[in-house]
C-alpha cells in the first residue's frame, strides 16, 4: 500500500513538472500585438495617492508614461515603452536624474499563464518586470529582484480608466 502510495505521488510531481516544462519550453514567440490590451489608461490607489500608467500604441512601439500624484503634485514620472530591439519584444525605461539619463532595457524573458516577464539581471532594481492582464479593466504588474542584498518585490494592481 505504501507503494502505490509513494507511485501515486511521484506520478503527481511529475505531471505538475512536466506540465510547467511544457508551457514554458513552447511559449510562442511574442510581438507588441499580444500586449495590446495594455493600450489605454490605467490607475491604482496608493496610501492617498495615485499611480497611473498610461500607454499608447505609436509608430512601431507601444509608448507609455508611468506616474504617481498627491493632489496636484506629481511625485515620481518615468517614460516607459515596449519595442522590438534585435528581434526581442524589450520593456524599456527611462527615468530623468537616473541611470545617468540613460534608458534602461529589460529583455522578454517569458510568457506563462497570462504573464510577460522581461529581465534585467545587471541592473540594481527591478531586476525583473511582470506584467499580466486579469481581464479587460484589470492589470497586475509587479517588480521583483535584489534591492542592496534583500530580496524586493513591489506589487501593483491598476483598473483600466473608461475612455471619455
Amino acid at each position: 500500500m505504501n507503494f502505490n502510495y509513494l507511485i501515486l505521488i511521484l506520478f503527481l510531481f511529475l505531471s505538475c513538472r512536466t506540465d510547467y516544462e511544457y508551457r514554458r519550453n513552447n511559449i510562442k514567440s511574442v510581438d507588441l500585438n499580444d500586449m495590446r490590451w495594455l493600450i489605454g489608461n490605467w490607475e491604482m490607489n496608493i496610501e492617498g495617492s495615485k499611480l497611473y500608467e498610461n500607454w499608447e500604441k505609436s509608430d512601431k512601439k507601444y509608448s507609455g508614461k508611468s506616474f504617481m500624484t498627491l493632489e496636484t503634485d506629481t511625485l515620481f514620472s518615468e517614460s516607459i515603452s515596449l519595442e522590438i530591439k534585435e528581434n526581442i519584444l524589450c520593456y524599456v525605461v527611462l527615468v530623468k536624474n537616473q541611470n545617468n539619463n540613460q534608458s534602461v532595457v529589460f529583455k522578454f524573458k517569458e510568457f506563462i499563464d497570462n504573464e510577460f516577464r522581461f529581465e534585467n539581471l545587471e541592473h540594481d532594481y527591478p531586476q525583473r518586470i511582470v506584467y499580466k492582464k486579469i481581464n479587460s479593466n484589470k492589470l497586475y504588474a509587479r517588480i521583483e529582484g535584489n534591492n542592496n542584498g534583500k530580496v524586493q518585490q513591489d506589487s501593483f494592481l491598476f483598473t483600466k480608466l473608461k475612455q471619455k
